[in-house]
């Protein structure tokens, strides 16, 4: 059986790629996409060059914490989630859920999402106030790791399917080499 894996590595199309993703289950989806190596995300990027996602497509419900996994191009802590909130008014906030030496080191990460010009943006340049029950502490995205991690970020993301996208990195408006895939959790909370 053909995987995301091996589409990705025959460099197939866009529309092939999110037919594959979306004709999966939930459970199938993720696994694929968590089993896509790193080092392959940026040919991936560059696959779904102008494929673009809006806010509504990821964050489609108000006031509850939808979650997405996440797979990044890192040799290290590359797995994680990324979770989301939409108040009833305001802007939605989201913050990377980690666990171990990063959560502890460089703390969850909070940002604002956001339609940019290009589609949607992930902004860790500005600090949100809103913190939803069960979420961290909020704290700033400054310091030595903190800073060094999400100082300056803001993370530009293109879509795969209907239920996933992949990000790439950029840290004072220039791109770091770092990229993620996201793709909506099987459970909720």
């Amino acid at each position: 059986m053909t995987t995301f894996t091996d589409l990705v590595r025959e460099g197939r199309s866009a529309d092939e790629i999110a037919a594959h993703l979306d004709g999966l289950s939930a459970t199938q989806r993720v696994e694929e996409v968590l089993a896509l190596p790193g080092g392959m995300q940026e040919k991936l990027w560059g696959i779904v060059e102008g494929r673009r996602i809006e806010l509504d497509q990821i964050v489609d419900t108000v006031g509850e914490t939808l979650i997405y996994e996440l797979k990044n191009s890192l040799p290290v802590f590359n797995i994680s989630q990324k979770r989301f909130y939409k108040p009833p008014e305001g802007e939605v906030v989201g913050y990377n859920h980690t666990t171990g030496l990063a959560k502890t080191f460089a703390g969850p990460g909070y940002f604002f999402v956001q339609n940019g010009e290009d589609g949607l943006e992930f902004d860790y340049t500005r600090l949100p106030s809103l913190r939803p029950e069960g979420w961290p502490e909020i704290k700033p995205n400054t310091g030595l790791i903190p800073g060094a991690t999400y100082g300056h970020m803001i993370d530009y993301c293109r879509a795969l399917s209907k239920h996933s996208l992949i990000g790439k990195a950029y840290k004072k408006g220039k791109p770091m080499g770092a990229y993620f895939m996201l793709t909506r959790c099987v459970a909720q909370s």
